[in-house]
Parts: structure tokens; C-alpha cells; sequence
């Protein structure tokens, strides 16, 4: 199972359920334009999501 998400500042990305490891993994990043910041740490302080039980990374392309 998979959720979209849009931003306002107009990046896009999915976070994708994976029952296999029990975590949100989240995927189809672009990269903002700030060097001082991880791609996944972006999207998911973003999104609002960060927390404990929540386990953000890019997937390998």
C-alpha cells in the first residue's frame, strides 16, 4: 500500500508501505535545493511525519 503526497512548493513523493520490514519507505525523491539537508530527512520533516515509529530512507535506484 502505498500514499501520495503533494507539497506546496511543488515536490511530490510516495511513502510505500513495506510489509516485509514494517516500515514507510520513502520513495520518488527530488532533491530540494539545500545542500545542508538529507533528501529523506526533507521530505519527511515535510510531511510532518517524522517520528519514532516512523522510519524514513530512499530506496536504491
Amino acid at each position: 500500500m502505498s500514499k501520495l503526497f503533494g507539497n506546496s512548493d511543488g515536490f511530490g513523493d510516495t511513502l510505500e508501505f513495506h510489509i516485509s520490514t514494517g516500515r514507510w519507505i520513502l520513495s520518488s525523491c527530488k532533491m530540494p535545493n539545500s545542500p545542508t539537508r538529507n533528501t529523506a530527512d526533507y521530505f519527511c520533516w515535510r510531511l510532518g511525519i517524522i517520528d519514532s515509529h516512523i522510519i524514513c530512507s530512499l530506496l536504491s535506484s
